[in-house]
């Protein structure tokens, strides 16, 4: 029960904030990496929230197709590890812990008439990773 609450409480931050049309690897090293993520439907103020937001669920549950860093997503693509760690995913996706390991923000581009945003997020990965690990939610090597 608590795991379906968790889970429908993560997938409609994400939905109610927009959708992200396409996330893109700029550039990126074991280390980090910085991508560009396009979100429609959202006004200016909310659109790098909105951004910010797909991308977490992108790197923790999906991955990013072209990267070579972050094909695989970081905790797997079963969201059930949502209800194994309550306390680690409510304090990264709610109370906004995922935005501690952003080392930069940078917004390209807001088209007023579509609603239309593209804003480039550099995210410490190693810092991720071992944040992870040692919250006992990933082993170093696998889940």
């Amino acid at each position: 029960m608590k795991f379906r609450l968790l889970l429908f409480a993560v997938l409609s931050i994400f939905f109610i904030n927009g959708n992200a049309q396409n996330i893109v690897t700029l550039s990126e090293t074991p280390d980090q990496i910085t991508c560009q993520v396009t979100v429609t439907g959202v006004k200016e103020k909310k659109a790098t929230e909105a951004a910010e937001s797909a991308l977490r669920y992108a790197l923790f549950f999906r991955g990013l197709p072209d990267s070579k860093y972050c094909k695989t997503p970081l905790t797997g693509t079963d969201e059930r590890v949502t209800s194994q760690h309550p306390q680690y995913f409510k304090e990264m996706f709610e109370k906004g812990r995922f935005s501690t390991f952003i080392t930069n923000i940078y917004f390209e581009n807001y088209t007023k008439k579509n609603k239309i945003s593209v804003i480039c997020f550099t995210v410490n990965l190693k810092a991720l990773r071992l944040d992870l690990e040692t919250q006992g939610v990933k082993r170093r090597f696998g889940i």
